[in-house]
């Protein structure tokens, strides 16, 4: 589409129209090698033990199942709904960096809502019109802005389903959060990298990224990276 600007529309649409079919509030998410389940429930953990800290995920993925997961996770296992699992949720930050299918009705945050699941109505249009192309974006917009903030704020960086696109790392290095005196290893998956593909990516991040060849999915990277949200 970068090439075929006149396709632009249609593209989005398209995309839009594949993903939202697959919004399924019940679905049960990856049963077992689940890490969304992982993930959440540390995040829980640290909540109910009275630790949480500010945690962000930068996204390009246009789906919102990763949100709508936590957040019916958080309101499960705490049983609370509302104002008060807004303040639960209040250090968890999703950020998309292309946009995504609509933000959902608890997200703060501009453009329109949608509930996880609804086609009904102008649904498909206004999802489309929400996402971003890859040559529609760039390091200097508002949104890899904040990505560049949370990076430079981070304790921990951990890259997951990655697949290290020239375009997107270069804008995400473009914060200058990799040269910082205190950074400490970043954790990567790298499920199907070949060896060469692995030192390509270790020499891009200046040999400050690990990525194993052993457990080496999301879930492993998860289980393994040390103090990962204890």
């Amino acid at each position: 589409m970068e090439k075929r600007p006149d396709f632009l529309e249609v593209g989005r649409q398209a995309i839009a129209a594949s993903l939202i079919t697959f919004e399924d509030a019940q679905q049960r998410h990856r049963e077992s090698g689940d890490w969304y389940r992982f993930l959440s429930n540390k995040l829980i953990d640290n909540v109910e033990d009275g630790k949480s800290a500010p945690f962000t995920i930068l996204t390009f993925n246009y789906d919102r199942s990763l949100d709508f997961y936590l957040y019916t996770a958080f309101r499960h296992a705490l049983r609370i709904d509302g104002a008060e699992l807004g303040v639960k949720l209040s250090n968890l930050k999703i950020i998309h960096l292309h946009g995504s299918l609509c933000r959902l009705p608890w997200q703060v945050g501009e453009g329109p809502a949608r509930d996880y699941g609804d086609t009904n109505g102008d649904a498909l249009i206004t999802s489309a019109n929400n996402i971003k192309i890859i040559h529609e974006q760039n390091e200097g917009t508002e949104v890899f802005k904040q990505a560049h903030a949370a990076l430079n704020r981070a304790a921990r960086i951990v890259f997951l389903g990655f697949g290290f696109h020239a375009t997107n790392v270069r804008r995400l290095l473009a914060g200058g959060w990799l040269d910082l005196k205190q950074r400490g290893m970043i954790y990567a998956s790298s499920h199907g990298m070949i060896h060469a593909e692995r030192q390509a990516v270790e020499r891009t991040f200046s040999e400050k990224i690990i990525l194993p060849e052993a457990h080496s999915d999301c879930l492993g990277i998860l289980r393994n990276v040390p103090g990962f949200l204890s």
